[in-house]
């Protein structure tokens, strides 16, 4: 005898998609790069100034022969692209031959199936490049220097020689683009500058490490903001609100300096949070954010921030910063310079379809003194 369901076990309903933990699809550190554009050469070079000095004129006598002018020494850079690509097949039969996330019961579309399955893997090949982009920017910000290396690409170490200030002297100096606090004794020659340490003549003052890494940075020109760690932030806002609260209550109201409308979606899809808006002196205030966005390494699955724990960078006027597209080694790309390229063929006996997408970059600064970085804690 046949056993019938009843409609309570046939009617089955799709409430809603429990989501998974939220990742956010960050690109903030990326925009430090405004300037975009192609090149058809293989290779990109920078000059590099040094002993640079800034010296007065020499007084001489009438009779006496004048010194001549020295001009700073240079050097040049070649730097060539690094190549990344990703890959995705087109979707077996099983694989779209039964129900999607978030399709109604009862409902199978093969054909409609075989696009979106396509299209989200090509909107997750979009999201690696991107947080690729944002892995070589964080780099390029908090230490200068990016690694291009993995076992199917030689080993591109690019460098742009941003000046490290590692002794006590150079601190007191006042221009320090790059520099590790947790190393450097000060404060009277016996306890450690770095945030939060003890010992030492008198206690460290981020506020005032602060003033002086954004003062280092306007030598080269406008500043776009600052970024922290949340244990550097929190360690800054502390001294703030202890030992300068004049310049915690001349913080500029987040309502005349950030549309609000915006930064929610900023905040939501970046994890990126406006802190304050800190007077540094003549007028000027800095907007501070803290960023707390992850990637995932590619073979071991760890989660890493992009902005590494106690840091602290100062990020100029987004022209700074170049991002380079290089040609696109494929004949079908006519080896032209573009931002992605598609190469797809077909297997003439399956009809399935395979796909790479090919893009060839680089990304630096024209200025690398400009982006002031500080280890602090």
């Amino acid at each position: 005898m046949a056993e019938f369901l009843s409609p309570y076990e046939t009617s089955k309903l799709l409430e809603g998609v429990i989501p998974a933990e939220k990742v956010a699809r960050p690109n903030w550190l990326q925009s430090a790069f405004g300037t975009v554009t192609t090149r058809d050469t293989e290779t990109v070079n920078f000059d590099v100034e040094f002993a640079t000095k800034n010296t007065p004129a020499m007084y001489v006598a009438p009779n006496a022969d004048a010194p001549l002018i020295q001009l700073q020494g240079y050097g040049t850079k070649e730097l060539r692209f690094a190549y990344v690509k990703e890959g995705l097949s087109s979707p077996d039969y099983e694989e779209i031959n039964f129900r999607q996330m978030g399709q109604p019961f009862g409902q199978v579309d093969i054909m409609a199936n075989w696009v979106a399955n396509v299209r989200k893997k090509l909107t997750v090949t979009e999201a690696n490049f991107e947080n690729l982009f944002e892995l070589n920017a964080s780099n390029l910000i908090f230490t200068g220097v990016h690694t291009a290396e993995s076992e199917k690409h030689p080993k591109v170490y690019y460098d742009f020689a941003r000046t490290k200030v590692t002794d006590d002297a150079g601190y007191l100096a006042g221009n320090v683009p790059e520099i590790d606090l947790t190393t450097l004794v000060g404060n009277g020659g016996t306890g450690k500058r770095a945030w939060g340490s003890t010992g030492g003549t008198a206690a460290p003052t981020p506020y005032k490490d602060f003033v002086k890494a954004c003062q280092t940075s306007l030598r080269k020109g406008p500043i776009r903001a600052a970024v922290l760690s949340g244990n550097a932030y929190e360690a800054l806002e502390s001294d703030i609100l202890a030992n300068f609260k004049d310049a915690a209550d001349l913080t500029k109201a987040v309502e005349s300096r950030i549309e609000l409308k915006i930064l929610p979606t900023i905040e939501k899809y970046q994890d990126l949070n406006f802190r304050r808006s800190i007077p540094i002196g003549q007028g000027m205030y800095v907007d501070v954010y803290t960023y707390d966005a992850i990637y995932h390494d590619r073979t071991t699955g760890v989660a890493t921030k992009f902005v590494p724990d106690g840091y602290m960078a100062i990020l100029p006027s987004s022209d700074k910063g170049i991002k380079i597209y290089g040609r696109i080694m494929h004949l079908k790309a006519r080896y032209a310079a573009m931002p992605r390229f598609v190469n797809t063929w077909i297997d003439p006996k399956s009809d399935k379809m395979e796909s790479e997408i090919h893009c060839n970059y680089l990304m630096g600064f024209s200025d690398i003194d400009s982006v002031v970085s500080w280890k602090v804690m």
